[in-house]
């Protein structure tokens, strides 16, 4: 495991807890998702969350929060199954709608790290 890895998965690490901290009835969604590294910058398929460790290195930098932010962000798409669907739907538009209501509901959480 690189350098970067390694501290990309303590970031997440420090992510996880914050979100359970903060909304403890998260903690089963939080803990399904695995980190695996991955040429990408943040994305889940239901079971692993890849993330790139230079982009998620730079995303701390620049604002620690932010991860713990796209984190949850990702949690709540798989809580509402919104990469789940059927092949009839545009996913474009899909993925839009989704962004929308998962960032709508972000912000009524009114959770102050965030």
């Amino acid at each position: 495991m690189s350098w970067r890895e390694s501290i990309s998965r303590e970031i997440f690490i420090q992510a996880r807890t914050t979100i359970v901290l903060n909304m403890r009835f998260m903690d089963m969604a939080v803990f399904r998702l695995r980190p695996v590294a991955a040429p990408l910058t943040l994305a889940t398929d239901g079971e692993c969350l890849y993330y790139s460790p230079v982009w998620l290195l730079k995303r701390y930098r620049d604002e620690a929060n932010a991860v713990t932010r796209d984190y949850l962000h990702v949690l709540q798409h798989c809580v509402f199954r919104h990469p789940f669907i059927s092949t009839l739907v545009d996913d474009r538009l899909w993925d839009l709608a989704c962004d929308i209501a998962v960032e709508g509901l972000i912000c009524e959480l009114n959770i102050p790290i965030l």
